[in-house]
């Protein structure tokens, strides 16, 4: 899960960070409100159609 730090944290990741933890340490994170959940942006794909 990705989450963004809204805090600096004892680790030394700067506020606004992303991260890719595991799902506990992302809960933990965002429990304690030193993060928030990140959603992932998916790109949509376009078809392309061949002229005959």
């Amino acid at each position: 899960m990705k989450v963004e730090l809204l805090h600096d944290t004892a680790v030394r990741f700067a506020k606004g960070t992303v991260l890719e933890v595991s799902d506990a340490e992302a809960s933990r994170l965002i429990a304690f409100n030193n993060a928030v959940r990140v959603e992932e942006k998916t790109e949509a794909k376009t078809a392309k159609k061949k002229k005959k």
